[in-house]
């Protein structure tokens, strides 16, 4: 639980890197087609833009890359939160505290309506925060109240998480929390659902979504997460696992105020960049990777183990004229979630 009177937030910024150089392209290049997620989401992440007050939503494709953001973490996730009904004795009370994405400013709502089991709430909207707060976004979990009979407030501030309530905790279970994005016009923001469009001087919104959903989530904001940073490192036993039996470095530089709140510049998993690094860069998209879902399972939610991609043929043979002069082989992929590497090779036949 955080005071009511300050939520945590984190940010990301922006890096720039050397532009790398253009590898020659080979002369027959398969088509990757993935296939379509079929994993029933445990965790609903839906998002209020009833203080969007700058319009920064209004356009639908915006919106559509933000659930894309959420939907790619959450079909991970397999926990269960409990709801948030009206304490019994009709005399209960509870309140959500959180930054206004709009102005930064504390805001509280006093009895939200009913939040349903497994659901988490997250107001999103902008400001301009580029040369005024150095962030493309800042993210959080929401501060909480309640007064009433000691089970249902137990409740409202766990969500039914035991391990929220202990000392220190061992689990997280919050409401939801607020995201505000960066509407400076200081970068081009990139809204597509895939990379096809991508600029090298553009900042990929989903993947500064899921860096933010990832600190309303608790990384880098919940007690859950604190317990294990010491000494600038992160030593969680699912991170450390994931990172090579090692206390995972933490960054105390690039985010200051925000000490401890993301992996260090430049740590890796699964071949890329964490997600939960503290810069982005441009033309650059990124997801979760095994070391940031298992920050996750640090904090106490129930991760999903992650299936490893998988390759194929759509079809064992083809059969191809002579004077055809080229051939499109589909190659299907199963599993995984975010970058992954096909190496092939042609040779001269019959």
């Amino acid at each position: 639980m955080f005071p009511e009177s300050f939520p945590a937030t984190a940010r990301l910024t922006i890096h720039r890197l050397p532009a790398s150089r253009k590898l020659r392209r080979p002369r027959l290049v398969p088509e990757v087609l993935p296939l379509e997620s079929r994993t029933l989401l445990s965790i609903n992440i839906q998002f209020d833009y009833s203080f969007d007050s700058n319009h920064f939503f209004d356009n639908l494709a915006r919106r559509a890359v933000l659930q894309a953001a959420a939907s790619t973490i959450a079909s991970q996730l397999d926990d269960s939160l409990a709801p948030i009904q009206p304490e019994p004795s009709g005399i209960g009370t509870w309140s959500e505290t959180f930054n206004d994405p709009s102005t930064g400013l504390l805001l509280t709502i006093n009895n939200p309506t009913v939040l349903p089991a497994n659901t988490l709430i997250i107001y999103v909207g902008a400001r301009p925060m580029a040369n005024t707060e150095d962030a493309l976004g800042k993210g959080g979990p929401g501060g909480v109240g309640a007064s009433g009979d000691q089970t249902w407030v137990d409740r409202v501030e766990s969500r039914g998480q035991s391990g929220a309530l202990a000392t220190p905790p061992s689990d997280f279970g919050p409401w939801g929390g607020s995201i505000a994005f960066d509407d400076s016009g200081t970068y081009d923001w990139y809204f597509g659902l895939d990379t096809s469009g991508l600029a090298p001087d553009q900042v990929d919104f989903f993947t500064v979504a899921e860096h933010e959903i990832g600190h309303v989530l608790g990384i880098g904001t919940s007690p859950s997460w604190s317990r294990y940073v010491s000494g600038g490192s992160f030593d969680g036993p699912a991170a450390e696992a994931a990172y090579g039996g090692q206390p995972v470095p933490l960054d105390t530089v690039v985010a200051p105020g925000y000490p401890g709140a993301h992996w260090a510049s430049g740590t890796t998993s699964d071949g890329q960049l964490a997600i939960m690094n503290a810069q982005s860069t441009l033309g650059d998209r990124r997801y979760f990777t095994t070391l940031d879902f298992a920050g996750l399972a640090d904090i106490g939610w129930n991760v999903q183990a992650l299936a490893p991609a998988v390759f194929q043929f759509s079809q064992s043979s083809r059969t191809v004229p002579e004077n055809a002069g080229g051939v499109i082989i589909d190659v299907i992929r199963g599993g995984g979630i975010g970058p992954a590497t096909v190496q092939y090779a042609t040779s001269d036949g019959t």
